[in-house]
C-alpha cells in the first residue's frame, strides 16, 4: 500500500510498545529502547500494550487488523497502559476497533482504563466460571451490532466470541476451546466448531462478508508446527480437528496467511515450559480467516514472532474495504 508522508508510526520495541504520532516520524537512532520494527500506517492508528502482550488495531478502508491471544488480564498485562498511552485518544481515527482474547476477566474486573475509555463503545464476552476465558470489543465507531457469543447457550457461557457487524463486514473475535484436557473436552471443541461454522454460514448466505480472527488450538498442516510426527495423536493436530478446517476452507473461507506465505517455520504459539521460543518450535494456531468473496480486499497477511510477551505472538492482516 502507499503510505503517506504524514502517517503516524508505530514503534514496536522489544520492552514494549511506542506509539509515535510525530511527523516526520522517528528515527530509530533517536528511540530510547531497542527498536525491532517500525511500521508507518494510513491515518490515525491504535496501537495498545497490555503489559508486553499483544493487542489488537484496525483500520476501516485501507487498514490493518492486528491480533493475537493476551493469555489473562491481571495487573501485570496491563500496567504498561498507565505510562505509554499520553496522547493516544488524540491519535485514534473514527474507525479504531480493538480487541483482545483470552482476558480471564469479567467487566467489572477490568481497570477504569480499560472499561471506562473516552468516545469508546466497549463490548465483554467473559465465562461463568472465574478467571476463565473471556474476549473483549473496544470501538470508537459504534457497531450496526454486537453480540456477545452466537445463540447457543452452552458455548456462549464460556464467554469465547463476539460477534460485531460493521455493515462492509461482520468481524468474529473468538478464542476457540482446547481440547487437550480431556475427551469431554476435545468433544467439546468439536461441537462449538460445528455450531460456529454453520452459525457463520448463516450470516454469509445472506450475502454478507465474515472475517474471524482467532486462537482456533489446531494447527492445520504439518507446515504449521515443527515437529507434526510427534504430535499426531495430540489435541491440537489431531485429523478430526484439522479436519474441520479443510472444511471451513471448502465452504470457502480463505487462510488469508497462506495466500501470501507458503514457507515454513511460520509460528504463533509456543510452549512456555520448554525454552520453545527461542528455538523456534512452535505451532500455527492463531488465523484471519475470510470468505472467499472477500479474499480480493486482503492486501497483507503477516505473523509478528519479533513481538515479545505472550506464548502467542501477534497475526495481522491489511484490508481494502473499498476493493
Amino acid at each position: 500500500m502507499t503510505i503517506p508522508n504524514d502517517a503516524p508510526t508505530v514503534i514496536f520495541t522489544d520492552d514494549g510498545w511506542i506509539l509515535s504520532a510525530t511527523n516526520p516520524p522517528l528515527a530509530k537512532d533517536d528511540l530510547r529502547a531497542n527498536v525491532v520494527e517500525s511500521h508507518a500506517w494510513p491515518g490515525a492508528a491504535l496501537w495498545w500494550s497490555i503489559g508486553d502482550h499483544e493487542v489488537y488495531h484496525y483500520e476501516t478502508e485501507i487498514g490493518e487488523i492486528l491480533g493475537s491471544n493476551i493469555d489473562a488480564l491481571d495487573e501485570d498485562t496491563y500496567s504498561f497502559v498507565h505510562s505509554n498511552t499520553p496522547g493516544v485518544m488524540d491519535t485514534i481515527s473514527q474507525n479504531v476497533r480493538a480487541l483482545i482474547q483470552e482476558t480471564k476477566a469479567d467487566e467489572q474486573q477490568f481497570p477504569p482504563d480499560l472499561r471506562n475509555i473516552s468516545e469508546y463503545h466497549q463490548y465483554f464476552s467473559s465465562a461463568e466460571k472465574k478467571g476463565y476465558s473471556g474476549v473483549a470489543l473496544y470501538t470508537k465507531a459504534k457497531p450496526i451490532s454486537v453480540s456477545p457469543g452466537f445463540g447457543i447457550q452452552r458455548f456462549d457461557h464460556e464467554g469465547r466470541t463476539i460477534q460485531a457487524d460493521f455493515g462492509d463486514f461482520v468481524l468474529f473475535n473468538v478464542y476457540f476451546p482446547n481440547g487437550k484436557s480431556s475427551d469431554e473436552r476435545l468433544a467439546y471443541k468439536m461441537e462449538f466448531y460445528d455450531a460456529f461454522l454453520e452459525h457463520i454460514e448463516s450470516i454469509r448466505t445472506t450475502g454478507r462478508n465474515i472475517i474471524i480472527c482467532g486462537d482456533v488450538n489446531t494447527a492445520h498442516k504439518p507446515i504449521d508446527l515443527a515437529r507434526p510426527k510427534a504430535n499426531e495423536k495430540i489435541s491440537g493436530f489431531l485429523p478430526i480437528e484439522r479436519e474441520w478446517i479443510d472444511r471451513l476452507l471448502a465452504h470457502g473461507y480463505v487462510d488469508t496467511f497462506r495466500m501470501f506465505n507458503q514457507e515454513p517455520d511460520q509460528y504463533t504459539w509456543w510452549n512456555q515450559r520448554s525454552n520453545s521460543r527461542a528455538r523456534n518450535v512452535g505451532w500455527r494456531i492463531d488465523y484471519f480467516f475470510v470468505n472467499e468473496e472477500f479474499r480480493k480486499n486482503v492486501e497483507t497477511a503477516s505473523i509478528h514472532q519479533e513481538i515479545m510477551g505472550s506464548d502467542h505472538c501477534p497475526i495481522s492482516i491489511d484490508i481494502n474495504t473499498v476493493a
